[in-house]
């Protein structure tokens, strides 16, 4: 399958230039390219829809297509079908009223097709699959079914929508010059289709609905929701009620043992590792795995944090007691709190909390992450030249010294890894 910002070029939506750039962005701040691209402010909705309708050979579904969307349809499919899926009913076609038209991210597979009909009371190939960015499809879920979105695909405030600006990588580090990895393709984390899929034989101009009228969109502008920062005055609109243990992450991280090349055997070896790390995810997976199962370092929970226009927003994360809220975490940096201080002060801090003096914005983000209140917590900034990129944060109930060595230590080797990855991005 030909690679999205390659079709995205030679259909004249995007420069060769912009295509880096949004690799680049994607290296730190993940999701898929397209989404990158969006926030980098390099290509509206519509046209990314049409680059990946054109991948796929799928019809594209443009926003006139969710503006006339048939609720009725929408709410013959439950809620967690389509969460589950992906995908958003849009109504029937114009030309054919036995077919209905799907808006997905990615093709469905066959089981998922036959799941959608039977709710829907068609055959499987009455449905016509229409390919959507995940931005808009993500808002759609959440306009018709309450299906939060999580921080990554929600505007950091309502000045600009995402990335602010990708650093530029310095020149190679010595720490790791014995690393031959090649250049970093966003494409290649999505998913492949399904060879069972046959191709739509619905052209992109023939997209349309026979009966479901306009819909007034203004309850859904209403609904436009921001990051909510923990320990700042949040929205009053009935989404962002929704309680933020809603938003709850599938890490899955694995144990260290089993990470594919064999566990680390010393703390050296895994630095390296992370360094040599192949992608952002293996990098949070091997720190993250570590630092809560490795002897000597006890921490009750660690999380990496994403910096992006001076909030930081949960990434992954570990707690030993309950489930961790992490995507839900997203901490104002010019505030109180640790992470805050962390950032203000770039460089690494451990620090113990005293109910007394704790900062409410640090009660609010353990109550998130779960388990008992912490009596000490570490955190350092993962960096790229003099900007920092992310952050990585432990706390415990016992002396952290050693902890602190550690997170300091994994945060550097992190940085390492980022820079390299993002060098190959900026080639």
């Amino acid at each position: 399958m030909a690679r999205l910002g390659d079709i995205l070029v030679k259909l004249g939506l995007c420069t060769p230039e912009q295509v880096q750039s949004a690799l680049a962005a994607q290296v730190l701040y993940g999701a898929r390219l397209g989404t990158n691209l969006i926030e980098l402010g390099h290509i509206n909705l519509d046209n990314l829809a049409r680059g990946l309708a054109r991948r796929a050979k799928l019809p594209a579904a443009l926003a006139g297509h969710f503006e006339r969307r048939d609720l009725a349809i929408q709410a013959m499919v439950p809620a967690d079908l389509a969460a589950k899926l992906k995908a958003v009913p849009l109504g029937k076609l114009a030309h054919d009223s036995d077919r209905i038209a799907i808006a997905v991210r990615d093709r469905l597979s066959e089981h998922a097709r036959g799941e959608l009909a039977f709710h829907l009371d068609v055959e499987p190939d009455q449905l016509v699959e229409a390919v959507a960015p995940e931005l808009r499809l993500y808002y759609h879920l959440e306009l018709a079914y309450q299906i939060p979105r999580a921080n990554r695909f929600l505007r950091v405030d309502r000045d600009r929508s995402g990335v602010i600006s990708v650093p530029q990588a310095p020149p190679t580090a010595s720490e790791d010059s014995d690393v031959d990895m090649p250049a970093w393709s966003g494409d290649a984390a999505a998913p492949t289709p399904p060879p069972v899929t046959p191709s739509s034989d619905v052209e992109p101009a023939a997209l349309d609905y026979q009966t479901a009228p306009a819909v007034d969109d203004d309850v859904g502008r209403a609904r436009r929701r921001f990051v909510a920062q923990l320990g700042q005055p949040q929205p009053t609109n009935q989404l962002a009620r929704i309680a933020v243990r809603q938003v709850i992450t599938e890490v899955g991280l694995r144990p260290v043992s089993e990470l594919g090349d064999g566990p680390p055997r010393t703390k050296d070896d895994l630095l390296r590792a992370i360094r040599r790390a192949p992608s952002r995810d293996r990098v949070a997976e091997l720190v993250l795995t570590s630092l809560a199962d490795l002897p000597g370092v006890p921490l009750d929970a660690v999380a990496l944090l994403v910096v992006r226009q001076r909030v930081a927003m949960g990434w992954k994360g570990v707690c030993n007691e309950g489930s961790a809220a992490i995507e839900s975490l997203a901490l104002a940096l010019h505030g109180e709190g640790v992470v805050a201080r962390c950032y203000q002060e770039q460089r690494p801090l451990t620090v113990s909390l005293a109910p007394a003096t704790t900062a409410e914005v640090d009660r609010q983000m353990w109550s998130v992450m779960g388990g008992r209140p912490p009596t000490a917590a570490t955190i350092a900034p993962i960096s790229i030249g003099d900007q920092i990129v992310c952050m990585l944060y432990g706390h415990g109930h016992v002396d952290l010294t050693e902890a602190a060595t550690m997170v300091v230590a994994m945060a550097e080797a992190s940085g390492v890894a980022f820079s390299r990855l993002l060098r190959a991005a900026q080639r």
